[in-house]
Parts: C-alpha cells; structure tokens; sequence
C-alpha cells in the first residue's frame, strides 16, 4: 500500500495543483454581465453607466420643449412645440404645448433623441445635431429632347373600378363613352368582372392638346393598334416644368427643351427609384453650360440642425445590475 501511495503521489500532486488553477479561474473570471432589458435605438450610443442616475436614459418618459432648427438657414425653425413660433414660421403639422415622448422613440429626425441623454430636469441647453444621412445630389441635363412624332396605343384597359369612376356605371360592348380628362372619346371594346377594355376615337388630321403638354399635336395617321401624333408647339414658347419656366426650341424630328434656372433656385424634382417615382424639393447648387446639379433641401436629415431644449420631467428607467 505505501509503495502504491509512493507511485501515486506525483500524478496526485499534478491534479492537486490543476484543481487549485481551475479554482483561481473560477473565482477570478469575469463573470458575464446580465443584459438590459432596455431595447436601444440605433442611434443612441451611450450606455446607461456612462450617464449620471440623475441624468435622462434611453428608453425614459420624458417631456420637454424644444426649438430644431437650421442654422445654415438663418436659423429657420423646422419643429416646435411652441404654437404661436410654429405658426409664425409656417408649420403646417407640430405639437402645441409640452411634448411628451419615450427617448428613442420619438418619430423625430435622427440624433433627436440622442441629444437628449445625459440632460438633467430644469435643464436648458443648446445642441448642434450633425446631419445624419448622406447628401441627396443629381446631376441633370440641362436640355431635354423627345421626338416631335410619337406614337400613342389606341386600346387601353381600365380596372372596372377606375373605370366607373371616369365614365360612369351600366355601360355596354360598343358604348362610347366621355370624360374632360381625355381629349377624344373611347368605344368599350369588352368589359370583364375586373376589367373593361376601351378604344381611341380619332381621326387623321384631329387636332388636341395631349395630357400633361402644353401645345396642340396632330394625329398623323391611325390604325388598328395606335395612331401617330406630331407634336407642334412654338419656337420660343416657354413651358411650365418642375424645375421652372423652360424655353422650346424647335427642330424638324425634335423638341428641344431647355430649363431656365439659376443657382440657388428652389426646383420640384421627380426621381425613380425602385420602380417608385418621388417629387422632392432641391435646390441649384451649379448651372453649367450642359448640366444641373441639384442638392436636396426637403430632408432635415441631410442637414445640421440646432436643438435648443429644456428637460421638465423625466420618469426614470430602472436597469438591472
């Protein structure tokens, strides 16, 4: 038995001595901490040990008053919760009196509610908000051409709904029908439980303004499918466009339009993106000889933005430890 003992002893001695290491980790690693219960907003950075307790914390019921606006823009106010400012600054949609809100779920532009974390109650401060999203740029030609010949479908299919709602219910095959929106009239070619199919009424030599032109074309010629007009506006003509009053010139196949803009001009500009067609506002930042670039002015996202605000009341978030 001693000898056994006497055999034993290093291998015992080694496992004396891994049991005291694995003991020394166990005391002494980092235990993992216990996660919040607080779900964060993207874009609120701090954590709560990072804000004094007395402080407002992600995620808190706040109510405050507050001013955001533009400095680069003489200070024009884009939010309040000040009626009588919001008013005299043209607001059409604000909140008028004390605005309360949970911070990081406010609505409001991005980095709003991040500003807010660490303010005290009684609080009033004044803070610069970086623009939070990329700049918004097109380039454009500053011409735009299209063929003064162009060939329009003569049949055209309308949702029943739609349908009835332009021309009228109880129509029949061979009816011909009318509405001001439409400068000829259509014939119902075949109607279905969700669809009614309608043909053009025209004629070679017919004169008419088209929907969405300014000048009358002519119907060249017509046949079964589509009928082809020639577009006759004026050397010279000035039409209205999105980006302003645009002057026609005139080729023997073209129009040739030219937009008549100027830096810092304010411009309606229609974008497709992902198959969905947006206006927004933009402003001219550079005319050219041959191109426009526009800067989008409609996204207080894209700008810097001062928030002056005054914390009245928080109801604090209690986080476990």
């Amino acid at each position: 038995m001693a000898n056994l003992l006497k055999k034993l002893k290093p291998i015992l001695s080694i496992v004396l001595v891994i049991l005291i290491i694995l003991g020394i980790v166990f005391v002494f690693a980092p235990k993992e901490k216990q996660k919040s219960k607080l779900v964060y907003e993207k874009n609120l950075t701090q954590t709560p040990k990072e804000i004094p307790p007395d402080a407002v914390h992600p995620g808190e019921l706040i109510t405050i008053n507050f001013e955001l606006s533009i400095p680069e823009e003489d200070g024009k106010i884009i939010d309040t919760n000040n009626g009588e400012l919001a008013r005299k600054s043209g607001l059409k949609t604000f909140t008028d009196g004390k605005l309360q809100m949970i911070v990081g779920k406010s609505g409001k532009v991005k980095g709003f509610d991040n500003a807010l974390i660490g303010l005290k109650v009684g609080e009033t401060k004044e803070l610069i908000i970086p623009p939070s999203e990329p700049k918004t740029i097109y380039t454009i030609d500053k011409t735009r051409e299209f063929a003064r010949n162009q060939q329009v479908p003569k049949k055209q299919v309308f949702s029943k709904a739609n349908f009835e709602k332009l021309f009228g219910k109880n129509h029949k095959v061979n009816d011909i029908v009318t509405n001001a929106k439409f400068p000829w009239k259509y014939q119902v070619i075949n109607i279905s439980k969700s669809n009614v199919g309608a043909q053009a009424i025209v004629d070679v030599n017919q004169e008419f303004v088209l929907p969405g032109l300014q000048w009358k074309s002519r119907v060249l010629n017509v046949d079964d499918y589509s009928f082809m007009v020639r577009h006759n506006p004026t050397a010279g003509q000035l039409m209205a466009t999105g980006l302003g009053p645009a002057k026609i010139n005139l080729t023997v196949g073209k129009i040739v339009i030219n937009y008549d803009v100027v830096q810092g001009q304010l411009v309606n500009y229609s974008k497709e993106v992902m198959g969905i067609k947006s206006t927004h506002l933009f402003k001219v930042s550079k005319v050219e000889d041959k191109t426009l670039t526009l800067v989008r002015d409609d996204n207080p996202a894209e700008k810097t933005l001062q928030l002056k605000v005054t914390v009245l009341s928080r109801l604090p978030v209690f986080y476990d430890k």
